[in-house]
């Protein structure tokens, strides 16, 4: 369980790929998913292009980008996505 004091759990990799594929108001063909290859580069494939049970492993997922910009990212612990889906449409 997690400590109130640390704020709400942060999403994973695959719940933010979930949030984003059920909710409609996402676009998939304006989303990218950054992940690390196989040579440790950051590499970039559309959403849609994306299979979840495909070749590359959640924990290569890096990040999710939507119009130019990072909306869930790992390593910096950025979660915008209940964010922007009440304000940037």
């Amino acid at each position: 369980m997690s400590d109130p004091e640390e704020g709400p759990r942060f999403r994973t990799s695959r719940e933010a790929y979930d949030w984003i594929r059920r909710d409609p108001a996402f676009d998939p063909a304006e989303l990218v998913v950054l992940y690390y290859d196989h040579e440790e580069n950051l590499a970039e494939v559309g959403l849609v292009a994306f299979d979840p049970e495909g070749e590359i492993p959640w924990q290569r997922v890096r990040a999710l980008g939507w119009k130019g910009q990072l909306v869930w990212n790992r390593d910096a612990r950025v979660d915008r996505l209940a964010e922007i889906r009440d304000t940037d449409r």
